[in-house]
């Protein structure tokens, strides 16, 4: 072992790298090693703090690959070679302890304050303290004398011993003069300077030192008592951490950490290297490596033959987790150190016993395989030779004469082998195994020996290895003996436990096994006798099948009789059949001897047993039981006996510490010290009479009453007899459990997602009896998830670990009257957070239900179990052996279950698979899937995450991963299942292997369900295995095993870095597109979850880089998944150098594409809006017979060079299709928003399902529209729309449309964070016109589907992802009921991946397609939309007003849209005419406010508050653009649908006195005085004469103050001065030449609105020019003004 030291004035070099583990004055650490040592410390101290200090239990020695848990409190510092451990107990002052491998901590009384710096096999410790070193042990201290160096004293810091010879080594502080910095001290001698090495570093347990040299070309060597041995190649810069006693060291320099020896250096991959043996094993810390470990550096070791390993690997993680920190190592390989305990993540100290730490290992090893040996039968037998050494085995040969094994003569024949041929060498950590056949020649024990011979570097090598075997003879074996291990022997008077053994001993199976006889037979000689009963029914009986070597007891009970005369023969006779029919007979026999004593006590107690009732509410007399012992003595010896005394009577403990329920209450009562003669002579064979004591017991148990006599013979001989007569009370029930909710308290809801708390107690009733109780899981039903359990001491509080984070929780053992206290924690589930979902119904209930079982161990050593209730009536009345209520054994929580799922994490990984996606599938669908079996209907959000999650994990995972994934969850599993008594009865192993072998079976089963079938069938797959005893357990173990697991997001790595491997040749012809055809086919080519950069989505998708950068700041910024699509990557230059208008979504019309020019567009519109009259429908005549289209169509295309029974031809068919249904449906549309110069652009919210709260002004807009004819009559338009920004028409290119918004589990948005996202989206860089496609109304999966083309991926931003991602939309594993209620499946995206779907070619057209030609809509009047400073009416924005000069002066113009399109202006005197607005805001100038009098509409039906469901908010929504409300004639109150901007005070809205037109631009139209105004609500003065609709236009005529509004024009009267030009002038407003369109100054701000060339607007027919509405205007009651 190597022993620790401090020496802080060394070398820089040496120790300026990392802290000393000895604790002693290392310099302040420099450099990256000062950054590791931080971060350790950080990693291990801060993250982890201690426990309080409990003494740990007593345990066994260490066993090699064991990992024993030190005691809380205890600070470990340094392990020796015995495993013993010097640290010291945390607190103030801090005492020096030794823990030993027993378990025992020693506390070194007066060790206040000290660190241990060296620590040796016997119990030595060097330590220092604040001014001395001193050496600690068990027996006290003596303090280490300073010495007298170059004639001063110098003070001590460090060393290390006593070592094996005794002798101690003390560092101090450098002297140059004497050019050394340590002494020596040897018993009582004075000190000795140690000048071989300059300074002494590093020192060994055998005495050997490490150091420097002084002015030497070998800076560093060894000193091994007077011989200096060099160590070169450790130049300066090299730190050394530890030596060995064989010569070893290991440190680190510049290139890294390395193993010294002989002169050889070895590289490390140790980040920290701490120890090394003398063997050269060496123990360090690992580089961090999240897929170990993902928050800490992690332990490791490598063994002398050079393999590295994990400590996790090697010991396993059953008792800690992770093992974070090393201390020490001797040279055993015990690892001290510090980790993070599996069972409540809590960090302790750990000693850590590492197997085959040895050298050079070349051994072989016998195994008895295939069935143990019987005479003449043929056995296997198995020989492993193994090595372990850094260079491979060579030359093997077998030994014994060329056979391998050999034995004494006679007693054994190789009959073949070995097999197969041993292999002519073996890797230097490696091993074979051949097999050979043999049959034993006789019986009894034999030995065998294998001898294999080898070489290794040329040097010859020997394994050898023997077995002891113990051959029997052919047939049924066995014994009798005592269940209390006791030897065999019977007492008379003390009836003896027995069982009978049989043991099939044939080598085949034996069937109808019985014992046809069992008798007690006295031996040759003997006078003793005895009798034996069987314990249970019938003495003879058929036992079953034995199985080759299987063994079957059957218990007894040996009552001796007469003893004193020698032994008994017990013997039973058994018969049975073997494989071949004929009978196997024995008889077993076993010698009992049985005693008796001369002077004999006859002891009877009444009543003998006694069960008291469990009736807590019955009398006093009930609870208790007299007893009545009753003595008296017998002479068995053949002369009388004399003066027997009666010296004890008494009750007494069966066990340490038993409490006695049993008291003396009267009768006899002999005393100890004097006892009086009860019976004076007593002839032989004679018996006393009786003697009474009476006893009274209170409670159950077992006892023993115990009598003591003496006497004498006449002979003088002592004659003495002790007798103990065990009574029994069993227990009515064994167990008590209570429990209690703890979470929530008392009635309150529990919150859906949070933990369920229980408290419980489990207490053993029995005074004398352990129990080994089953684990304390329950049975769950309703809303629950994953649990866990855990159990403390009566006086400790149980702290379950988090139930999303699973670990079994160890054994449950009560001592006979013992409690423990238990915390059962349950995971909850959240609701659906579709608005519909039928889970969310704001309450539902968990069932959590306890059946404890128990296996009962009684004094005597039999065992029988215990249930919750009767095993023939499960389910039933708890029975008679588990205390509890029924409340107890059933709790029912309430949940409220209304809250949606928690923002998840937005963090993601490079798989594609969010952190929050793992962690709702932790809190949510395990809760779900637990027990609910009808998975049809869970919240689809949830399971399909969850399906998606597991397959692609268990598709990326390999085999051996596979494998290893089943094992760490099956003891999870396993540790669950064994709540069930029949399972926790059965055998552990081979329930772990049925657990094992199911979880595969089941994760593979349910991954080929994904990714072959559809989402029904799935569920339905993991219906058929939760439904069933172990997938009930399994299937939420492993969902969490999976969302938690670091191997899982290594395995999803590797998946992502394979497609992108694969995809990269794709990828690379991507940025060599030469034209927009090869975009499609590598779109195509392209796998789903190919992550892209910004010039491959740029090229493939037509998206900037602007834009992606714009759409993954949104995706980060809400945490949301945003899938589009692609769009014709010409859109970026038509917007970047012409500054084309995106398509807003009242032009339906598709852009150009490739195909488009092959069918007859122009190459210089390619990406941009084209309205073109399709040439088949320009051949088309009303007469055409049906089918005749569909013909022109085929025959077209064909005259466009595509071929019949191409993929292109039928792509083409349905291009030309859509383009005349485009034309039919859009063409008088279209034209007649170009008659007009606008079109009404609106943020459809509705369409998209938000109910759109926004006014009239806000929703819409007026923008101006034209349709710019390529050649007179071609009718082939560019579609135009006019930038209100720059008051200039521009072309139209694609937007970015927008397939899908959701939460990252795949779940649709609430509708505030829907609104929110596409407000955000509208108003950026992005300028979305419109909201996606999986929200429109009339939407679902064929609709979303329709969006792409066949094959065609979208692409999709992930919140913090690496990059967008190539995504499919998969109709077939996604839901769409409705616009708020859906979850779609991408593939490749950031929820899960799959594979690809088939596809099918589109089929031939149809040749009866037919036209449905639609007219222009139906229009009516409207208000005009206004927004401060916003152009919303072409290149105008629109101020509202009500404030007007004094009269006669003109208030502003009264304006809105008429019934045609046109803005239409109206007089006070009822007149109405086209507003000169209307051509001055839709023609090209610069943008202008506008000044307009107050205009509003009557209110329409709105939705409900909250609607009962989302179908019904739907229509309710639609119904708004009905026009079915009507303010009835006779009334006098309106309702308006804008109150926001029209009747605020000091605003532009209505106040009372104005006069207002209603349904203005209508038959229905009248005037009236406001009278009052109350928010949205108009009072007038007069009823109304005709009744009004929703939506109806009202505008102000006349102001408050009497002004009125400005007059409308006659635009056809050449005589009005505002008007100079004529309409039928072509250079006119209606013509074709330039001009300028007047407007009134009282109508303008800032001036008038020029015309800039822009082309006018042609006038409507003369008949719509203007309207005298004096006679359509019912006018009442106006009140007249004074001039």
């Amino acid at each position: 072992m190597a022993l620790r030291d401090a020496f802080p004035d060394l070398d820089a070099e040496v120790l300026g790298r990392v802290p000393d583990r000895s604790g002693g004055g290392a310099p302040p650490l420099s450099g990256r090693a000062a950054v590791v040592a931080a971060l350790v410390a950080l990693l291990v101290v801060v993250a982890l703090p201690f426990a309080p200090f409990a003494p740990a239990s007593p345990a066994a020695a260490a066993v090699p690959g064991s990992v024993r848990e030190l005691p809380t409190g205890f600070t470990p510092v340094l392990v020796n070679e015995k495993g013993e451990v010097a640290g010291y107990l945390n607190g103030s002052p801090r005492v020096m302890a030794i823990w030993k491998p027993d378990g025992s901590l020693t506390t070194l009384v007066g060790a206040t304050n000290r660190t241990p710096i060296s620590f040796n096999d016997k119990g030595d410790v060097l330590a220092r303290g604040s001014l001395e070193l001193e050496i600690w042990n068990e027996s006290g201290s003596r303090t280490v004398p300073k010495p007298m160096v170059d004639g001063q004293e110098r003070q001590l810091y460090g060393g290390f011993g006593p070592d094996v010879n005794g002798r101690t080594v003390a560092t101090f502080g450098w002297v140059n003069a004497v050019r050394a910095n340590a002494v020596s001290y040897l018993g009582s001698a004075s000190p000795t300077l140690i000048t071989a090495l300059s300074t002494v570093a590093r020192g060994a347990g055998n005495g050997l030192l490490f150091g420097q040299l002084d002015a030497s070309s070998v800076k560093y060597a060894f000193l091994d008592g007077s011989s200096v041995i060099p160590a070169p190649g450790l130049t300066g810069g090299t730190f050394i951490q530890d030596i060995s006693g064989a010569g070893h060291a290991v440190g680190s320099m510049s290139g890294g950490t390395f193993l010294y020896k002989s002169g050889s250096i070895t590289s490390l991959p140790f980040y920290l290297v701490n120890s090394v043996s003398d063997e050269g094993a060496v123990a360090g810390m690992m580089p961090f490596n999240p897929d170990v470990d993902p928050t800490y550096l992690q332990v490791g070791f490598r063994n002398p033959q050079g393999k590295v390993s994990y400590l996790k690997d090697i010991v396993g993680t059953f008792i800690f987790k992770s093992f974070t920190n090393v201390i020490d190592m001797n040279d055993q390989c015990q690892v001290l150190g510090q980790g993070v305990k599996t069972e409540g993540n809590q960090s302790r100290y750990f000693l850590a016993d590492i197997p085959n730490c040895a050298g050079d290992v070349f051994d072989a090893e016998l195994e008895v395989t295939g069935g143990g040996p019987v005479v003449n039968r043929e056995f296997e037998l198995t020989l492993t030779v193994r090595s372990e050494a850094s260079d491979p085995a060579t030359d093997l040969t077998l030994g014994a004469g060329g056979v391998g094994i050999s034995a004494p003569e006679g007693s054994i024949e190789v009959v073949s082998g070995p097999t197969p041929a041993l292999p002519s060498s073996i890797g230097g950590i490696d091993f074979t195994s051949v097999t050979y056949r043999v049959t034993a020649l006789k019986p009894g024990p034999i030995t065998i020996d294998a001898v294999v011979n080898g070489k290794r570097n040329g040097e010859a090598i020997v394994a050898q290895g023997s077995l002891d075997i113990d051959v029997k003879t052919a047939g049924i074996g066995g014994e009798f003996f005592r269940t209390d291990n006791k030897a065999p022997f019977v007492k008379v008077g003390e009836p003896a436990p027995v069982r009978l053994r049989l043991a099939n001993e044939t080598g085949e199976e034996l069937t109808g096994v019985k014992l046809t006889d069992v008798r007690v037979v006295p031996e040759d000689g003997s006078t003793s006798s005895a009798e034996l009963a069987q314990e249970g029914p019938g003495v003879r009986g058929t036992l079953g099948a034995l199985r080759p070597d299987s063994l079957d007891f059957v218990n007894w009970t040996l009552d001796g009789k007469k003893g004193g005369g020698g032994g008994v023969l017990l013997q039973a006779d058994v018969t049975a059949k073997d494989e071949s029919g004929d009978s196997v007979d024995a008889t077993i026999e076993t010698r009992f001897n049985v005693t008796e004593d001369i002077l004999k006590i006859n002891l009877d107690l009444d009543p003998p047993e006694f069960t008291f009732t469990d009736d807590e509410d019955a009398p006093p007399e009930d609870k208790k039981v007299t007893i009545t012992e009753t003595v008296s003595f017998t002479n068995n010896g053949p002369i009388p006996l004399k003066n027997i005394r009666l010296t004890d009577l008494d009750v007494s403990r069966v066990f340490s510490g038993q409490e006695l329920y049993v008291t003396f209450k009267e009768g006899l009562n002999p005393d100890p010290i004097d006892p009086e003669v009860l019976v004076a002579e007593l002839a032989p064979g004679a018996t006393s009479p009786e003697f009474t004591a009476i006893w009274e017991a209170t409670d159950d148990g077992e006892v023993d009453f115990t009598a003591s006599a003496t006497s004498v013979d006449t002979d003088g001989k002592a004659q003495n007899s002790v007798l103990k007569k065990r009574w029994k009370a069993p227990p009515t029930k064994y167990l008590e459990l209570t429990t209690e909710v703890i979470n929530p308290p008392g009635t309150d809801l529990l919150e859906a997602g949070t933990s369920i708390t229980i408290n419980g107690t489990i207490k053993n009733l029995s005074n004398t009896a352990s129990i080994k109780v089953g684990p304390l899981f329950p049975y769950l039903e309703g809303n629950t998830g994953t649990m866990t359990v855990a159990y403390a001491d009566d006086d400790e509080v149980a702290e379950a670990p988090n139930p999303r984070a699973p670990v079994p929780p160890g054994p449950l053992e009560l001592a006979p009257s013992e409690r423990k206290n238990f915390q059962v924690r349950i995971v909850t589930n959240y609701s659906d957070p579709r608005p519909d979902a039928t889970q969310q119904s704001g309450g539902t209930r968990a069932y959590v239900r306890f059946e404890p079982w128990g296996l009962v161990t009684e004094l005597d050593g039999t065992e029988h179990l215990i249930r919750t209730y009767d095993e023939n009536q499960p389910g039933q009345e708890p029975d008679a052996e588990v205390k509890a209520t029924p409340a107890d054994l059933q709790r029912i929580i309430s949940i409220d279950d209304s809250v949606g799922l928690p923002e998840a994490n937005k963090a993601a990984t490079t798989t594609a698979f969010l952190y929050g996606t793992a962690q709702g599938i932790v809190n949510a669908a395990i809760a779900s899937i637990y027990a609910i079996p009808d998975l049809a209907k869970m919240p689809v959000s949830i399971l399909n995450a969850a399906y998606q999650y597991q397959a692609k994990v268990w598709d990326s995972f390999t085999e051996e991963e596979k494998a290893q994934f089943a094992d760490e969850t099956s003891y999870m599993i396993v540790s669950i299942l064994q709540r069930n008594v029949e399972l926790g009865t059965k055998d552990a192993g081979e329930l772990y292997d049925q657990v094992n072998e199911y979880v595969g079976q089941m994760l593979t089963e349910e991954q080929v369900a994904w990714e072959t079938g559809d989402f029904t069938s799935t569920s339905e797959t993991y219906g058929k295995f939760f439904g069933e005893t172990i997938g009930n357990v399994a299937g939420p173990v492993v969902l969490n095993k999976l969302a938690t697991s670091p191997k899982a997001v290594a395995a999803l790595e590797r998946a992502q870095i394979a497609v992108q491997a694969r995809m990269e040749p794709i990828l690379q012809r991507v940025l060599g597109i030469r034209n927009i055809e090869g975009v499609l086919p590598l779109l195509r080519a392209l796998e789903s979850g190919t992550e892209l950069n910004f010039g491959e989505i740029e090229a493939l998708y037509g998206i900037s880089a602007e834009e992606v950068v714009e759409f993954q700041r949104l995706a980060d910024k809400y945490g949301f998944l945003l899938t589009v699509r692609s769009r014709h990557a010409s859109s970026i230059q038509w917007i970047k150098k012409f500054g084309a208008m995106l398509k807003p979504e009242a032009i339906k019309i598709k852009s150009v594409s490739e195909l488009d020019v092959k069918l007859g567009y122009s190459i210089d519109d390619l990406g941009s809006i084209v309205f073109k009259k399709p040439e088949v429908l320009k051949l088309a005549s009303p007469g055409d017979p049906p089918g005749k289209l569909g013909d022109d169509i085929l025959a077209f295309i064909e005259s466009k060079g595509f071929q019949r029974g191409t993929k292109e031809y039928q792509e083409a068919a349905k291009r030309t299709i859509a383009r005349v249904k485009e034309w039919d449906k859009y063409e008088k549309q279209y034209k007649a928003a170009n008659e007009i110069g606008h079109i009404r652009t609106d943020f459809n919210y509705e369409g998209n399902a938000i109910t759109d709260l926004r006014t009239t002004s806000e929703r819409e807009k007026l923008t101006g529209f034209r349709l710019r004819e390529k050649t007179p009559g071609s009718e082939e338009y560019v579609v135009e729309l006019m930038d209100p920004k720059v008051g200039k028409f521009k072309r139209v290119t694609g937007d970015v449309d927008p397939i899908a918004f959701t939460h990252i589990d795949g779940s649709p948005l609430t509708e505030a964070e829907h609104k929110a996202l596409l407000d955000e989206l509208a108003g950026s860089t992005i300028g979305a016109e419109h909201g996606e496609s999986a929200t429109f109304v009339k939407g679902g999966t064929e609709f979303i589907s329709g969006q792409f083309k066949p094959d065609e991926p979208g692409i999709q931003f992930g919140p913090l992802s690496k990059g967008p991602r190539v995504v499919r939309f998969d109709p077939k594993r996604s839901i769409w009921k409705n616009p708020r209620d859906y979850h779609l499946h991408w593939e490749g995206g950031f929820v899960g991946t799959g594979l690809t779907p088939n596809r099918a070619v589109p089929g031939a057209v149809d040749a009866s397609f037919g036209r449905i030609p639609l007219e222009a809509p139906v229009r009516v009047p409207s208000a005009i939309p206004t927004a401060i400073g916003v152009a919303t009416v072409g290149r105008c924005s629109i101020n509202v007003v009500n404030t007007t000069p004094p009269p006669p002066a003109q208030g502003p113009a009264a304006v809105y849209e008429g019934a045609d399109g046109f803005l239409t202006q109206l007089g006070a005197d009822g007149t109405e005419a086209r507003s000169e607005l209307h051509d001055a805001c839709f023609t090209e100038g610069d943008p202008q406010t506008v000044t307009i009098a107050p205009v509003n509409q009557l209110a329409e039906p709105k939705a409900p508050d909250a609607a009962p469901d989302p179908a019904a908010t739907l229509a309710a929504v639609r119904r708004r653009d009905s026009r079915d409300r009507v303010f009835p004639a006779g009334t006098a109150t309106v309702e308006l649908s804008d109150s926001e901007d029209y009747t605020a005070i000091g605003g532009g809205g209505f106040v009372a006195g104005q006069v207002v037109v209603l349904s203005a631009g209508t038959d229905r139209a009248e005037e009236r005085e406001i009278a009052g105004v109350s928010g949205q609500t108009l009072v007038f003065t007069e009823p109304f004469d005709r009744s009004h609709q929703g939506g109806d236009v009202v505008v102000m005529v006349e102001g408050a103050d009497g002004s009125v509004v400005e007059p409308p024009v006659d635009p056809t009267d050449p005589t009005d001065p505002t008007t100079p030009t004529d309409p039928t002038d072509p250079a006119g407003p209606g013509g074709t030449g330039g001009g300028t369109a007047p407007v009134s100054p009282a109508s303008t701000t800032g001036g008038s609105l020029p015309r800039t060339g822009g082309e006018p607007l042609p006038l409507l027919l003369a008949g719509l020019a203007a309207v005298t509405a004096g006679t359509a205007i019912q006018r009442a009651g106006r009140r007249r003004r004074a001039a």
